[in-house]
């Protein structure tokens, strides 16, 4: 009998376990799934601590954006008002008093009568019995007024008062006021109150419609004074809040944006699926260098809508497809000297040269010029590689256009229309049908900008000089300050937030329901140099230290001074509803990994500037040109604090400027170019970082920014002529010899 040869053996394993070695499909499947949930939640900041805040235009609470209008030092007990000495509001009630002043008639309404009706709206505080209680107040108070219909009353009186304040320039020029307005800044206080109390609880207010463009032109007459009469950042807070309140928020923003492509007939992307996309300028750049290249293939026409003579045109400037083969780096290459399709043996490895001894080899001997087409024999007579139809399909398949896109082509192809005399730009205004009611969001910024822009420009003059006058300089870590300082420090906080907050909201809204008016307001604020403003905004401090200072002290503020007059002493509940917070030193930030307390003002306009100076330039490459080479160590400074909001801006403006940038540059912010890489929307056609020849651009920089200046000039010409006219752009007759015969 032979030996068993499997005794003392363990059995072989089945096939369905793998060797200890190995891992399965399932296990590596699972380790690949952990490792992409990994990245989208972005990376790791080992040093950076978090803010925990989210980022809207509508600013913070109802109680915090209350509380900032109001100054410590002189704005709290003087902008406090009672029935103290007015024995009629005494006798007769908030609703007697208000159907008492309804019946005074029309006209301004008085000093004293202005000032009962802002008790009313700062909430009957004398009465009231804590703090709840009196946020209760407030509201009814609101509604007291609105109901009453005094809001076009104040409205009216503002604007009289103005104009009697502002209308005189030299007044303005030689006034030395000491004290704003008591007028103006008691008609502010009681439309600020009724506008922040129906934004709480999404009310309208019936009167206000009127009002942005009232304030904008206000701030635009003050370019050449008058800021010691009235106040400059309560004019930019009411602003934004009575934006916030015709416009709508951030859903009413991304609703209206939906709206506009249901109109242009574009489809809706599924956020749960997102793909990797490309513009039909990079597709029709992708399709010649295709066609380029293998002449008997005829990809997919481009989407972008044939013109004829597009290259004659001065707007063929704006949107320029740039392929390989007419790269200045390509173009240079010379012709191949043997044709691909001639059967020759194999090129050995180093191509021949004929340079002496010693000298380097030209690089264009190792590249091939792409200009010409690319044969090769091939056995069932296709010359076009299966490899290339699929990049094709695949490229064709994920274009992806957008209302701007579509908008800006149709202003384009009107400007050709008059630029070949083929319509005259009277005969183009007939055609144009403007809708002037105010029922949507979309009708109301078009009123909006149709009303100010005459004054978009000093308004914005205004306003830039306004928030460079509020970037506080101080030295790191000074520790506390005292009661001026912090004063100070304050009110700048809120200017800049409150500037920096309409210009966002007017530059979103502008963008959503038209490019050129977003374009025109773009080029304003980049010609009022802009982007220096936001650069000196991070190199006036240290990003992490100004995020963690709170200026806020509670026991000086709106509320606690309205309980302290109050004739209910005992039911104060100020410590339960405004507990003491602690804030997180500097010293120690880095060591946590969350903030929870914080400087939220400071944080919102540091979002707020950086968003808007990344619209203003994104994809004009004499914008880029002219940010790059500010020093970027500045606007590295916004990354020292972890919030995805701020850091994907700044990482979305360098992403535009690292085409520009050299090997030094790219080699120590290595950093940079993996978050964006990691955090950014990435292109199908995305050459931001092969080291493409980026001749052409610079060369076509300053052309291109002269065609979307005419294109902008052009759209406010024909669609808003009278204020066009008077900004001295006055449309000449285009009949040749009708003008002869004048």
């Amino acid at each position: 009998m032979e030996p068993d040869v499997t005794d003392g053996i363990p059995p072989l394993q089945s096939d369905s376990s793998p060797p200890p070695d190995q891992i399965t499909d399932a296990q590596l499947q699972s380790e690949l799934d952990a490792r992409t949930q990994s990245i989208a939640q972005g990376p790791e900041f080992t040093d950076t601590p978090r803010i925990c805040y989210e980022y809207s235009v509508t600013g913070g609470s109802f109680v915090d954006e209350l509380e900032e209008w109001y100054s410590y030092k002189d704005g709290v007990e003087s902008g406090l008002r009672t029935w103290d000495g007015d024995d009629v509001a005494q006798s007769l009630g908030p609703d007697g008093y208000l159907e008492c002043v309804v019946k005074t008639g029309p006209g301004p309404l008085s000093l004293p009568q202005l000032s009962c009706l802002l008790y009313i709206a700062q909430g009957l505080f004398a009465d009231s019995i804590g703090i709840r209680d009196h946020i209760q107040r407030l509201h009814s108070g609101s509604d007291m007024l609105i109901n009453g219909s005094v809001v076009t009353r104040v409205i009216d009186t503002l604007s009289s008062r103005l104009d009697d304040l502002l209308g005189d320039l030299v007044a303005m020029v030689a006034s030395k006021a000491t004290y704003y307005d008591p007028v103006v800044a008691t008609c502010l206080t009681i439309l600020y109150h009724i506008t922040l109390s129906s934004l709480e609880r999404h009310k309208p207010v019936p009167g206000v419609s009127e009002l942005p463009a009232k304030l904008i032109a206000t701030i635009a007459r003050m370019r050449y004074g008058g800021q010691d009469v009235v106040s400059l950042k309560q004019l930019h807070l009411l602003l934004w809040k009575v934006l916030v309140l015709e416009l709508g928020d951030q859903k009413a923003l991304e609703d209206t944006s939906r709206a506009q492509r249901q109109k242009y007939d574009i489809p809706e992307e599924d956020p749960a699926l997102p793909i990797v996309t490309a513009s039909p300028i990079d597709y029709e750049a992708f399709r010649q260098d295709v066609t380029a290249r293998y002449p008997s293939f005829v990809p997919p026409k481009s989407i972008i809508p044939p013109e004829i003579d597009t290259q004659q045109s001065l707007s063929s400037f704006v949107h320029v497809p740039r392929p390989l083969n007419e790269q200045q780096s390509n173009t240079q290459l010379p012709a191949p000297q043997v044709h691909l399709a001639t059967p020759a043996p194999s090129p050995p490895l180093t191509p021949a040269t004929t340079t002496a001894k010693g000298q380097k080899v030209k690089r264009s001997v190792y590249q091939k010029n792409q200009s010409f087409p690319f044969l090769f024999p091939s056995d069932d007579g296709d010359t076009v590689p299966e490899s290339i139809k699929e990049a094709v399909e695949l490229f064709s398949s994920r274009v992806r256009t957008d209302v701007a896109t579509k908008q800006l082509w149709e202003v384009r192809k009107e400007f050709m229309r008059q630029e070949r005399g083929w319509l005259t730009v009277d005969e183009m205004i007939g055609e144009l049908s403007l809708d002037c009611s105010q029922a949507t969001p979309l009708e109301k910024i078009e009123s909006i900008y149709s009303s100010s822009l005459e004054h978009l420009n000093s308004f914005v003059a205004v306003s830039l000089k306004f928030l460079l006058a509020n970037i506080v300089f101080f030295a790191d870590g000074e520790g506390e300050f005292d009661g001026d300082q912090l004063e100070y420090i304050r009110n700048s906080e809120i200017s800049l937030k409150a500037v920096s907050s309409v210009i966002v909201l007017l530059t979103k809204w502008f963008r959503v329901n038209h490019v050129m008016q977003f374009e025109h307001f773009a080029t304003l604020l980049f010609d009022t140099r802009f982007f220096l403003l936001v650069y000196r905004f991070f190199y006036a401090h240290d990003t992490l230290e100004a995020s963690l200072r709170r200026t806020e002290v509670r026991s000086k503020g709106f509320f606690y001074k309205s309980m302290m007059l109050s004739q209910n002493p005992d039911a104060r509940d100020f410590d339960q509803v405004f507990p003491i917070l602690t804030p997180v030193s500097p010293n120690t930030a880095h060591n946590v990994k969350q903030v929870t307390v914080f400087n939220q003002r400071y944080i919102q306009t540091a979002i707020n500037l950086v968003k808007t100076l990344r619209m203003i330039v994104s994809k004009k490459t004499q914008r880029i040109i002219v940010v790059a080479e500010l020093p970027s160590d500045t606007l590295k400074k916004a990354l020292a604090i972890r919030q995805p909001d701020l850091n994907k801006a700044v990482w979305n403006l360098f992403k535009e400027q690292i085409p520009f940038n050299g090997r030094k540059w790219k080699y120590a912010n290595m950093d940079i170019i993996s978050h964006i890489y990691l955090n950014c929307k990435l292109d199908l056609r995305d050459d931001w970082l092969v080291g493409t020849s980026v001749t052409s651009e610079v060369d076509d920089a300053y052309p291109q920014e002269v065609a979307l200046r005419a294109l902008v000039q052009f759209f406010n010409t024909l669609r808003y002529p009278k204020q066009m006219e008077k900004l001295g752009f006055v449309r000449k007759n285009a009949d040749f010899f009708a003008a002869e015969d004048d």
